[in-house]
C-alpha cells in the first residue's frame, strides 16, 4: 500500500519523537519557511553568476507572490539543504538492500528512515503497511497506485480536466488523443461538473458509471478556484477556463474520484455508492 508523505501531523497521532524528528514534534520550535533575498549562495555567485540571478529573482517571485498551486509548497531551510547534499551524487536504483550499484549503505538507511517517518506519522504497523517514497511528483505516485490495483486496460473513472480533474486520471483530447500515461496503459471515461452550478454531476456520473462498468473510480481535486482577474500581488494558478461540454471519446472502465481544481466538498457517501453499484473500487487522493 501506498502511503503519502505530510508536512502536518494528523491530530492525536503524533508520532514519537525519536520516529520524526524535533522539527516535526507539536511544540518544537518552527523552521523558519521564508528566507530574505537571495536565497543563492555566494560560491553559486562567484561560479556561475547567471543562474544566480535567476534563483534569486525566483526567491523574489515566491516571496511577493500570492501562490496558489494545490502541489506546490514553501520548503524549509532544512529541507533545501537535505534535497542539495551530497546524497545527489550518488546513484541508487532500485529498493533498499536490493540496488543495482554499490556504496549505497548510507542511502539505504536514509531511505529506510524516511520510510518509518512516514509510517509513524499516520500510526501504521509496519507489519501490515509498506510505504514507497521515491515517487518525485504526484504523477508517478498516482501511476504507482494505479498500478498496483490494476492491470493494463483496466477502466477507470475521473472527474474531466476542464471541470477540474488532473491530467493522471486518464485526460485525452477531443479529437482522442492520449495526454498522460494513464490514458496510454488504462481505459478512461471522464465524469464532470454541471454546466449550470459548476458542482458535480453525480447524476451523470452514476449513469456514465453504469454504461461503463470501471474498476476504479477516483474521487478529489486540486483545491484552486477558477481563475479571476490577476490581482497584485501576482496569483499563480493552475486552474483553467471550463470550455462547454463536448462529448466524451469511446471509454474503458475503473471509477476514481479526484480532482485538480474543485473547490467544493464531496459527496463521498454518493461516491461510494455508485463504485459498490458497478462493482468499482474508490480511490480518494
Amino acid at each position: 500500500m501506498l502511503v503519502g508523505l505530510c508536512a502536518a501531523l494528523v491530530p492525536g497521532k503524533a508520532p514519537p519523537r525519536s520516529a520524526v524528528g524535533p522539527s516535526m514534534v507539536a511544540g518544537a520550535p518552527p523552521t523558519p519557511v521564508a528566507d530574505p533575498p537571495g536565497m543563492s549562495s555566494a560560491a553559486l555567485h562567484g561560479e556561475d553568476p547567471e543562474v544566480a540571478g535567476l534563483i534569486d529573482a525566483e526567491a523574489a517571485r515566491q516571496r511577493d507572490g500570492l501562490e496558489l498551486i494545490a502541489s506546490e509548497n514553501f520548503a524549509s531551510p532544512a529541507v533545501r539543504e537535505a534535497l542539495g547534499s551530497i546524497m545527489t551524487n550518488k546513484y541508487s536504483e532500485g529498493l533498499p538492500g536490493k540496488r543495482y550499484y554499490g556504496g549505497n549503505e548510507h542511502v539505504d538507511e536514509l531511505e529506510r528512515l524516511c520510510q518509518a517517518r512516514a509510517l509513524a506519522l499516520y500510526g501504521l504497523d509496519s507489519e501490515e503497511w509498506g510505504v514507497n517514497v521515491q515517487p518525485y511528483s504526484g504523477s508517478p505516485a498516482n501511476f504507482a497506485a494505479y498500478t498496483a490495483l490494476l492491470e493494463p486496460h483496466d477502466r477507470l473513472m475521473g472527474l474531466s480536466l476542464p471541470s477540474g480533474g488532473h491530467l493522471t486520471h486518464g485526460h485525452y483530447t477531443p479529437r482522442g488523443k492520449k495526454i498522460s500515461a494513464t490514458s496510454i496503459y488504462f481505459e478512461s471515461l471522464p465524469y464532470e461538473v454541471h454546466p449550470d452550478t459548476g458542482l458535480i454531476d453525480y447524476d451523470g456520473l452514476e449513469q456514465r458509471a453504469a454504461l461503463f462498468r470501471p474498476k476504479l473510480l477516483i474521487a478529489g481535486a486540486r483545491p484552486t478556484p477558477t481563475p479571476t482577474p490577476t490581482p497584485t500581488p501576482t496569483l499563480t494558478t493552475t486552474a483553467r477556463p471550463r470550455p462547454r461540454p463536448r462529448p466524451s471519446p469511446s471509454p474503458s472502465p475503473h471509477v476514481v474520484a479526484g480532482a485538480s481544481a474543485y473547490p467544493r466538498e464531496w459527496d463521498y457517501a454518493r461516491m461510494r455508492a455508485i463504485c459498490d453499484g458497478v462493482g468499482a473500487l474508490l480511490l480518494c487522493p
